[in-house]
């Protein structure tokens, strides 16, 4: 059932493919028409499931059917994937499994990784890339963010981390839920944003990344982050929550302090946001899926102006007396995040979605419900 304003976007389930397993990512393959499938079986193994979308030649009523091209079996369950620091030739998928390990692989000859490390203490949650496909400048890179709370940058040519954020202590430490790779519009210049079990978000300028440019806090464990754009200079980042909640930061204010729009519910239901995932042809849109099955859009809305001058009192000491100045400083302006639509295509949590890039407004998403739908959002073109 799809709910959206009058004449706005409908959000329509083309074709789906019951699973045998419980899938965890879904990743679009770059240039085609297949889409990519990673999870845990119930004997504890791991599986990457490649389908290939067809035209449908049975009388189910279905569109499109999906049909299995190939399949991957590991004795250890995959977490995430990421086709990000790949090149159009290779297309070759990273992962992170439960045990701990970072592994590239080629999908035609998956007998053995072409790259493995062991990149975290416990399970891999979260994995982007970037300096693959064309998007960004500067080498390939891939960011893991891990049980242990560590967040670690790779570079496949090396078998040690480019960079890796150690939390204070080990005990008791955060978890890692959610990494993200942007701005990358010079050789030089990238971020990597981090999100943690405890609410907190962190940026890093991969220039200078002994201290975070800034931390804040989502209030709720955070599930999904990305930048809206990962080949220009850092404009927003979108995070979701435990707490159906969706943050848009503008990265263009001051530093210290990013504005941030915050919607909350509504489409979401009442349980938790599980990723946001911009619209790679227009980063002013996001889909967001959540834990009652709905996949809902928003739309980005700017402020007339982004910043503004704000006048503070502060007390100082001068020639030994206390005096009271009026201090001028600039802040951001939060936008807005107007809901286009949604539809509930799932009965179980949407656990999972990933736009194709090529295809504006195709998409697919996978749910607890060991289903992959393939999924077609219209009348994009129009916003």
């Amino acid at each position: 059932m799809s709910a959206s304003r009058l004449g706005g976007p409908q959000v329509v389930t083309y074709a789906s493919q019951s699973l045998t397993f419980t899938p965890y990512d879904v990743r679009w393959v770059p240039r085609s028409c297949r889409v990519c499938v990673v999870g845990a079986t119930a004997r504890a193994t791991g599986v990457v499931q490649v389908y290939q979308i067809e035209q449908s030649a049975d009388n189910t009523g279905s569109a499109a059917s999906l049909v299995l091209s190939s399949e991957v079996t590991k004795a250890t369950p995959f977490k995430c994937g990421t086709f990000g620091a790949s090149s159009y030739e290779t297309r070759q998928l990273a992962t992170g499994d439960f045990s701990g390990r970072l592994s590239i692989w080629d999908l035609e000859n998956a007998a053995i990784p072409v790259y493995s490390v062991k990149a975290h203490a416990g399970i891999v949650n979260s994995i982007d890339g970037l300096g693959g496909l064309n998007i960004g400048k500067g080498a390939p890179e891939i960011a893991t963010g891990g049980r242990d709370g560590r967040v670690c940058l790779w570079d496949p040519r090396t078998p040690n981390p480019v960079l890796e954020v150690t939390p204070a202590q080990s005990a008791g430490a955060p978890d890692c839920w959610a990494v993200c790779l942007g701005g990358a519009h010079t050789e030089s210049d990238r971020c990597l944003a981090a999100g943690y079990d405890s609410g907190d978000v962190r940026l890093w300028d991969l220039r200078s990344p002994s201290e975070p440019l800034w931390n804040s806090s989502a209030g709720d464990g955070v599930c999904g982050i990305s930048f809206d754009r990962k080949d220009i200079p850092a404009n927003k980042l979108l995070v979701s929550t435990l707490g159906a909640q969706l943050r848009a930061y503008d990265l263009r204010g001051p530093q210290h302090n990013p504005a941030c729009a915050t919607t909350r519910g509504g489409p979401l239901g009442n349980g938790t946001a599980w990723c946001v995932r911009p619209l790679p042809q227009n980063r002013e849109v996001c889909a967001c899926t959540s834990g009652n099955g709905a996949v809902a859009l928003f739309k980005y809305e700017y402020p007339p102006q982004r910043t503004r001058k704000v006048s503070t009192k502060q007390k100082t000491i001068k020639d030994g007396q206390e005096v009271e100045e009026v201090v001028e400083e600039e802040e951001g302006v939060a936008g807005t995040l107007a809901e286009l639509g949604s539809a509930e295509v799932s009965s179980q949590p949407v656990v999972a979605f990933d736009w194709c890039a090529e295809q504006l407004g195709l998409c697919a998403c996978v749910a607890l419900d060991q289903t992959l739908r393939v999924v077609i959002v219209t009348k994009l073109h129009k916003l």
